[in-house]
């Protein structure tokens, strides 16, 4: 009797190890399947070119952004981003920034829980005031010139 019970501990003991090694499994398996999340952590970048090139001033800023989560957007005047400025906190996917003065600006997102995107560079180059006036004095003398066409022709009709 007591050999009996010797086998049946030994064979519960085998039968606790072969459930223990199929519960393990089974568990790698269901592992190897689920999303790998860190959190509520989700990569924002931006869907603009590297390098932005602007004549007027303004740009239009767009990111990916499609489950509206919080957002950071920074602007830098190097590209260390020291002392840079955070221009937009919200969850949009996109921003319009004007009124910008010649230079060079440099900007990057994230998530509020994420890491930083690669940056942006903007060049702001103004057209030249010689270049607006010459435009100007340009635009007068075609306006002089369709009047004073107009005004002849009348004056041949009567």
């Amino acid at each position: 009797m007591l050999l009996f019970k010797f086998k049946a501990c030994v064979q519960h003991s085998h039968l606790s190890r072969l459930l223990l090694l199929q519960l393990q499994l089974f568990l790698f398996t269901v592992a190897l399947f689920l999303p790998v999340s860190s959190g509520c952590t989700e990569t924002v970048k931006f869907t603009n070119d590297q390098y932005l090139e602007s004549d007027a001033g303004y740009v239009l800023l767009n990111w990916n952004n499609q489950k509206r989560i919080p957002v950071e957007l920074q602007q830098g005047s190097k590209h260390t981003f020291e002392q840079a400025t955070t221009l937009y906190r919200g969850n949009n996917s996109s921003l319009m920034l004007s009124g910008l003065p010649n230079g060079t600006y440099y900007y990057r997102i994230r998530s509020q829980t994420g890491t930083w995107s690669d940056k942006i560079t903007l060049n702001v180059t103004h057209h030249s005031l010689i270049k607006a006036w010459l435009l100007f004095v340009i635009g007068a003398f075609v306006l002089i010139s369709i009047v004073w066409v107009i005004m002849r022709g009348a004056a041949d009709e009567s």
